[in-house]
Order: C-alpha cells, then sequence, then structure tokens
C-alpha cells in the first residue's frame, strides 16, 4: 500500500510538472518573464520527482540503500540541490511580485530578460554550491 502511493505521488509531480513545462514552451503568450520562473522550479521539481523521490521510494521499500556510497553521495547532493533550488525559485518568484505590485509602470524596466537570467543563474548556482560541494568534500 506505501509503494502505490509513493508511486501515485511521484507519478503526480511528474505528470504536474511535466505539464507545466511543455505549457510553457508550447504555447507563445505563456513565455513571458515571471513565467521563467515558474518553468524552472517546474524542471526542478521535476528532477526532485524522478531523481530524488524514485532512490527514496526504493530505500524505503527496500528498507534500506542498496546503490554503493558513491551514488549515495550522489542521491543525497541532488536532493539538497533541487530542494534547495526549488525553494530558492519561491524567493526570485516572491522578488518578481513584489517588484510588479510596487512599481507596476516600471515592471519592464527593471525585471529584463538579463536580470531573469541572473537570478535564475544565482539560484541554481547557489544551490550547487550548498549541495554538492560540501556532499562530495564529505562535510557532512
Amino acid at each position: 500500500m506505501i509503494g502505490l502511493l509513493m508511486l501515485a505521488v511521484i507519478f503526480g509531480a511528474v505528470f504536474g510538472n511535466t505539464l507545466v513545462i511543455v505549457g510553457v514552451l508550447k504555447y507563445e503568450r505563456l513565455r513571458i518573464i515571471p513565467n521563467s520562473f515558474i518553468l524552472s522550479m517546474a524542471i526542478a521539481d521535476l528532477l526532485v520527482a524522478i531523481l530524488v523521490m524514485t532512490f527514496n521510494a526504493c530505500q524505503e521499500l527496500c528498507g534500506g540503500w542498496l546503490f554503493g556510497k558513491v551514488t549515495c553521495d550522489i542521491f543525497n547532493a541532488n536532493d539538497v540541490l533541487f530542494s534547495t533550488a526549488s525553494l530558492l525559485h519561491l524567493c526570485c518568484i516572491s522578488v518578481d511580485r513584489y517588484v510588479a505590485v510596487t512599481d507596476p509602470l516600471h515592471y519592464d524596466s527593471r525585471m529584463t530578460r538579463k536580470k531573469v537570467a541572473m537570478m535564475l543563474g544565482a539560484a541554481w548556482g547557489a544551490s550547487a554550491l550548498l549541495s554538492h560541494v560540501p556532499i562530495h568534500m564529505q562535510w557532512y
């Protein structure tokens, strides 16, 4: 029963995030600057579902880790990477909405594609530094 529940959650996460990604990429009207954050967060959440939830479900159902130390470190680093990236994307969305609400007349000049790219790069970069570096340096 637990396995079916885990499978349902994983399938729901993969399906839902895939719909968001396809929707934003397919429909030109959805390709606006604020949706860049949504698209990137959906990618992070999709990677959580595929690369983290599946291994976690296997670990729970098998009663232990079956894949070796290196894979364990990669799994843990990816868990921290994608979860942190998802949280930092929420921060980026909050900043974007704050700018849109407090300065709507200058939103387009303040939130340019270059600034959004820099914000997304910072979110992914900080996530990578906080995850893979400490885990692979064995600072845990």
